[in-house]
């Protein structure tokens, strides 16, 4: 069982599986990874005889990856004894392509998830940073030998407990021909990447799209940035695709949105499309220390709506935005409006002077008062009395100072991605 948000889809019950522990830092979304000090916890409370042991170390008071990667052998089979379907977050304390880990491993974990799938209807997530070495494992013909493998290794050492389905077991059975072929791609796993800005997204989306997949989905959380999924750095086009003599070499972009969608910035018209394109977007801002701003979330719902592509928020993370609702006659604001229904005017509260220097000169974010926080750039935070808000507390707008939540704005499009909800009610049709 987890509590994790976006594992609850409809029909299914939410459920982690972690058969390898252990990863290293690799970009600023890891800083805070809850992974790390979960990781430390159980190696102390298992005195260091867990597979655990040696995977964290501490530096500076603050606990970290030490790069260690191990398998639990007695989690790999867990999946295939599991009765009721579930929605499984595979690997939510490593990382799949974590370079440390050997492809012989992976293979045999999407060996345990694709007999689960068949036998059981579980469906599986994979998030990773490590997008290119994803698209590099699972294009290699020599990997899905591997897989073929472990399969047919695992249906020998396994066995179906009401022994009703072993015409499914027969026909399992996958060569990497079947496995690289198009359409109906390993259904049962939605491969995603996570990223944190639009470096991040610029890096690994194109290695997402380039991967064969059933449905992909994108992780936007811990969400440190704005992040514009309709305009994501592709390569440069060559001289051929610039039209010969008319080369720019402008960079070219993409849509990750809409079936790959691509446009120029030079000074060609070159466009194309008909790729790959996300099933499912889902994120949260961090819940530690780095508060980040509610309109980078409006904005990834919006491009999410437009597209018809599902959109799961998952928290509002440690601090919640003020948005103005009145200034002064220079244009410095000293009143604004929460989103969880409160108000803050540094004219009615009697830390007023300290609030408007805060506000004015503080390099960063500044404690003011109480559950008030300041920052530099004349933004006002509040920490909220937990550390998330449902999406129905979010404002949709404002209008005389006052917040509107007549529409709930997280609702407005699909939550879950349309295969998942199809599952769900064709084994509801089938009961």
């Amino acid at each position: 069982m987890t509590k994790i948000e976006w594992c609850h889809a409809p029909g299914f019950k939410a459920e982690s599986w972690n058969p390898i522990v252990g990863c290293n830092i690799v970009s600023p979304g890891c800083t805070n990874c809850y992974a790390m000090d979960q990781a430390a916890h159980i190696e102390r409370m298992s005195r260091g005889n867990s597979h655990y042991a040696g995977t964290t170390r501490q530096v500076n008071g603050k606990t970290v990856w030490t790069g260690k990667v191990a398998m639990a052998e007695h989690k790999l089979d867990e999946p295939l004894r599991w009765n009721k379907r579930r929605f499984v977050f595979t690997n939510s304390m490593s990382d799949l392509f974590y370079e440390a880990f050997e492809v012989a491993g992976i293979a045999r974990i999407v060996a345990v998830m694709m007999l689960a799938h068949a036998w059981r209807g579980h469906v599986f997530v994979v998030l990773t940073k490590r997008g290119a070495r994803m698209r590099e494992v699972l294009s290699d013909p020599e990997f899905w030998m591997l897989v073929d493998l472990f399969i047919s290794e695992t249906q020998i050492e396994q066995c179906d407990p009401d022994n009703r389905r072993k015409g499914d077991l027969r026909s399992l059975r996958v060569s990497a021909e079947e496995a690289m072929g198009e359409g109906g791609y390993l259904p049962g796993i939605i491969w995603g990447v996570s990223v944190e800005d639009q470096t991040r997204a610029d890096e690994r989306i194109p290695d997402l799209l380039a991967t064969p997949a059933w449905q992909r989905c994108i992780s936007a959380e811990p969400l440190l940035g704005e992040i514009n999924l309709e305009r994501i750095r592709a390569e440069r086009l060559t001289r051929e695709e610039c039209g010969g003599e008319d080369f720019c070499g402008g960079q070219l972009y993409m849509s990750a949105l809409c079936n790959n969608a691509r446009e120029c910035a030079g000074q060609c018209d070159s466009e194309g499309g008909g790729g790959a394109s996300i099933d499912w977007v889902f994120g949260g801002l961090e819940s530690g220390d780095r508060p980040g701003r509610l309109e980078w979330a409006l904005n990834l719902q919006a491009q999410c709506a437009s597209n018809g592509v599902a959109f799961l928020w998952k928290q509002n993370g440690s601090f919640l935005e003020g948005v103005a609702t009145q200034a002064d006659t220079d244009g410095t604001p000293f009143s604004w409006a929460f989103a969880d229904g409160t108000y803050f005017d540094v004219n009615d509260e009697r830390s007023h002077t300290i609030a408007r220097d805060a506000l004015a000169h503080s390099g960063g974010v500044r404690h003011i008062l109480n559950e008030w926080w300041a920052s530099g750039d004349g933004r006002l935070l509040k920490k909220p009395a937990s550390k998330s808000l449902s999406g129905n507390a979010l404002p949709v707008g404002w209008k005389g100072g006052e917040a509107l939540f007549d529409v709930p704005k997280f609702e407005s499009c699909l939550q879950w991605p349309r295969a998942i909800v199809e599952l769900a009610a064709d084994a509801e049709g089938g009961q």
